[in-house]
């Protein structure tokens, strides 16, 4: 069995799932499979696989379409390495980014990546990596773990029995399916965050991220990931903690109602909240640090 399962879901994009191939094939760690599951879709599986004779590469091809959820639940169940690592079809991962997952996989079941947000699709030179910077390991939910280059399923790696305790991706909770899973992987397993930018994140017209926004969703898991932070902090739940959360929780709320209603920019809405929690962070650490937390 290999050590790591690469799994890359895919419709339709040929050009750039041939960069991202190629850049898992670039890496210094070997012993990895790499699973493309290609959803039903115009593209010549046989024309594409043929430019790659390596072993460790499997395609799936899904006999109807699944959409971008279903293609990654059906491509991450068919792997079967100890660390699964998902990446995006117009994703890319530095050289040593599965080295560096490896190494960190082994004390913990959660490692996050950080990314390169590379705009448009034109191909991306890596620069030489001397030193991979490791975040201290980390238990429970944290606000580290809730940046946004330490949510998406291209920045995420975990061992194949948080999947199996975790998994599959929800649906019932549409684009935000990459922030519920990874609230409740960071919540109940231990973590460590690789500092260095080792994966690119390509933003681009036909990204998911561009094709489906989604700030209203993501300020409404932002704010239910409040409530789980006496997991990391355990003074969180102290009187001013509580009503703090909840102040913010209701704000959330309140923006994701005056969105909807076009009265407030619905990104203007999300990085208000994200501000928001990050001033929190800040006195919740000075008060955790003034009671000795």
């Amino acid at each position: 069995m290999p050590r790591v399962s690469v799994c890359i879901p895919t419709y339709n994009r040929p050009e750039l799932l041939g960069r991202a191939v190629e850049s898992v094939l670039a890496q210094t760690f070997k012993d990895f499979e790499l699973v493309i599951s290609f959803d039903a879709g115009p593209c010549d599986v046989r024309e594409f696989m043929a430019r790659y004779a390596d072993p460790r590469i499997r395609a799936v091809v899904q006999p109807s379409n699944l959409g971008i959820l279903g293609n990654f639940n059906a491509c991450i169940n068919e792997g079967t390495g100890d660390i699964i690592k998902p990446l995006g079809d117009d994703d890319e991962l530095a050289p040593r980014c599965l080295e560096s997952v490896e190494f960190a996989s082994r004390t913990v079941d959660l490692v996050a990546v950080r990314n390169v947000l590379w705009r448009g699709t034109e191909p991306c030179a890596w620069p030489a990596v001397q030193r991979v910077e490791f975040v201290q390991r980390a238990a429970g939910l944290s606000f580290e773990s809730l940046k946004v280059d330490c949510i998406s399923p291209t920045n995420l790696a975990f061992s194949r029995s948080l999947w199996g305790r975790l998994g599959p991706y929800s649906t019932s909770v549409g684009m935000t399916f990459d922030y519920d899973f990874a609230v409740r992987a960071y919540a109940e397993s231990d973590s460590v965050i690789i500092n260095t930018p080792l994966c690119l994140f390509r933003h681009w017209a036909e990204s998911e991220t561009c094709r489906h926004p989604r700030p209203l969703e993501t300020c409404v898991h932002l704010a239910a990931t409040l409530d789980q932070l006496s997991i990391r902090f355990p003074a969180y739940g102290s009187a001013i903690g509580a009503r703090s959360r909840r102040l913010l929780a209701d704000t959330a709320l309140v923006f994701v109602k005056e969105a909807r209603a076009g009265r407030i920019r619905p990104r203007w809405a999300s990085s208000v909240l994200f501000s928001a929690i990050r001033i929190h962070e800040r006195r919740l650490r000075e008060r955790l640090t003034h009671l000795g937390g």
